[in-house]
């Protein structure tokens, strides 16, 4: 027995199998080695074992690979002059939480994870994963479904991939923190769009946030979107929230944040005056708006297409310019 695997040591061809059955494939211990390939294709190689690092890696089931955090957060803690016991405990625990986050929310958030959102799913865990182990997350909390890993550095944001919205210190699981509104919505984008969220949303929102040099960010209609999205959520949850904190307070949608607001939306008005629903009309992007996004999900559902799914993003943001310029000119009419 190794790590509690049955060997496979019957005679093929006149030699011994010497292979461990780990149900997803089977090792061998000799070359330390799998002998089939990585059903997910984690790694640039489909044979290599934990990464090549089985110090720190492993894979119970020769399906999926994850890292020891509490190794390497031990290691982090030397290195950075920290009590390496603390950043282990607190690396291992923010480990667990992760893959806890895989089966947070309502019964049928946790299904669209495994399939309408799986591409995300995929995507967003690795990243997460990735952030544990590399960056330095101080904590990991759930709310609506949403994991969201709070980093101690601070001044760069967040970003959401499916449901794991990854933040600076800025950040909380909390529907009154402005930097979790605004991206609770790309969540909720997640979950409307399934197959088409990176082409259509996550892909063409980075494009824009990198070359932005205007702090016109918000006005792109990815970002717009997601801030109609997340305030009707909220709204429906919690009534009274869209409008709770215009005379001041912490509680409620963040219309002073420039990522939070909403072109057009009537603030005297309020939440359900014809100005403000006529704003979050028109800032709504919809998932499925023609042929070729249906089509393109078909194509893409439990797929990873690299390519493809970069083309299709290419030709969404070249279509959101526009509709981005519209927004910065409609919005510098406006007296907030």
């Amino acid at each position: 027995m190794f790590s509690g695997k049955e060997l496979q040591n019957a005679m093929l061809g006149g030699s011994l199998l010497n292979l461990y059955d780990f149900h997803a494939r089977y090792y061998n211990p000799t070359l330390g080695r799998w002998f089939n390939i990585d059903p997910a294709l984690q790694f640039g190689s489909p044979y290599v074992y934990g990464g090549n690092s089985p110090m720190m890696g492993i894979d119970p089931d020769g399906k999926w690979f994850f890292i020891d955090n509490l190794v390497i957060g031990f290691f982090k803690g030397l290195f950075r002059g920290d009590n390496p016991f603390k950043t282990a405990w607190r690396d291992g625990v923010n480990d667990l939480k992760v893959w806890a986050g895989l089966f947070q929310g309502n019964p049928l958030q946790i299904l669209s994870r495994f399939t309408w959102e799986y591409t995300q799913t995929f995507v967003g865990f690795i990243t997460a994963q990735g952030n544990v182990t590399f960056g330095n997350v101080e904590k990991v909390d759930y709310y609506g479904g949403a994991t969201v890993l709070q980093n101690h550095s601070s001044g760069w944001g967040a970003f959401t991939l499916g449901s794991y919205i990854i933040g600076d210190k800025s950040i909380a699981a909390d529907p009154s923190n402005s930097t979790f509104q605004h991206e609770y919505g790309h969540y909720l984008q997640s979950q409307a769009s399934g197959p088409l969220y990176l082409a259509k949303y996550a892909l063409p929102s980075l494009y824009d946030a990198i070359k932005d040099s205007d702090g016109n960010h918000y006005a792109h209609p990815t970002e717009q979107d997601a801030n109609a999205r997340a305030i009707a959520y909220f709204e429906k949850k919690m009534p009274g929230f869209a409008d709770a904190r215009i005379d001041g307070g912490d509680y409620g949608w963040d219309h002073g944040s420039s990522s939070n607001w909403i072109i057009g939306y009537d603030t005297d008005g309020g939440y359900y005056s014809s100005g403000s629903q006529a704003a979050l009309k028109n800032a709504k992007l919809k998932a499925y708006g023609n042929v070729w996004n249906v089509v393109t999900s078909i194509y893409s559902y439990r797929r990873l297409l690299p390519v493809q799914t970069l083309v299709t993003s290419l030709l969404h943001e070249h279509g959101y310019k526009k509709k981005k310029e519209q927004n910065v000119r409609q919005d510098n009419n406006i007296t907030r």
